[in-house]
């Protein structure tokens, strides 16, 4: 993140949706890139400048155009 709107980073809790569920409590890379897509949206919207606002009152566009994720090892333990 190079530069945020108000100077302060921002943290997020969620859980995965329902849509693409895997079997049992697996989460996959979608996941992932749905909960990371939300919360920048959400960024924006606490701030005032969500998809919505800037579309109808400014003509703008709020896309994630490009990301990249990494999903976290399973550890030893978790994988018996």
């Amino acid at each position: 993140m190079t530069e945020l709107l108000d100077g302060t980073l921002t943290t997020s809790v969620g859980r995965p949706r329902y849509e693409g569920a895997n079997i049992r409590t697996w989460t996959g890379f979608k996941h992932f890139m749905y909960l990371t897509e939300e919360v920048v949206l959400q960024y924006f919207r606490e701030r005032g400048v969500g998809a919505e606002t800037l579309h109808h009152i400014y003509g703008l566009g709020l896309e994630i155009v490009d990301t990249r994720s990494a999903c976290p090892r399973r550890s030893a333990s978790t994988t018996r």
